[in-house]
């Protein structure tokens, strides 16, 4: 039994390797031997250029096949729409998780290298810019970091 466990693990593995994916991206680990985080993130990152072009290859054909559907739905149900050809957009693969989204936006922070506007740009992407610009506002106002303009505040002596 652990035969054919090991063969199939290292078929997986070629057949991985050999699509242009790392294998640890299918849970396939090493036999045991210590890898470094720049090799771990190196393995990680071949998978990622490999799945950004797999993403390019499949677009049109998806888009195509959704057109080909809206089209056959609007002549067999009598949709009353237009069908149109769609945008396919792929999203990211492999999303932070929100404990490393905490981390990276304290670190910058305590750095002093980030605004309240981009961190809550970080945290909510999907937000609009005056959703941003709200949360913004009520972040520094229950901090008490909001402080008026001292621009204009002395009229300019003449």
């Amino acid at each position: 039994m652990a035969e054919h466990q090991q063969s199939a693990e290292v078929l997986m593995r070629q057949v991985a390797q050999l699509a242009g994916y790392s294998a640890q991206s299918f849970g396939l680990h090493g036999q045991g031997e210590a890898i470094t985080a720049t090799e771990s993130n190196s393995r990680d990152q071949r998978s990622m250029v490999t799945r950004k072009k797999q993403a390019g290859y499949w677009r049109h054909g998806v888009a195509d096949a959704l057109h080909i559907m809206l089209q056959l739905d609007a002549a067999q149900c009598g949709t009353r729409l237009t069908p149109e050809r769609p945008s396919v957009e792929f999203g990211d693969g492999v999303a932070e998780s929100e404990q490393q989204t905490a981390t990276t936006l304290d670190l910058l922070a305590r750095g002093g290298a980030v605004s309240t506007k981009t961190k809550v740009k970080i945290l909510h992407p999907e937000w609009d810019d005056d959703g941003v610009q709200a949360e913004v506002e009520a972040i520094l106002a229950e901090t008490g970091a909001a402080a008026p303009d001292p621009v204009g505040a002395f009229p300019m002596a003449s």
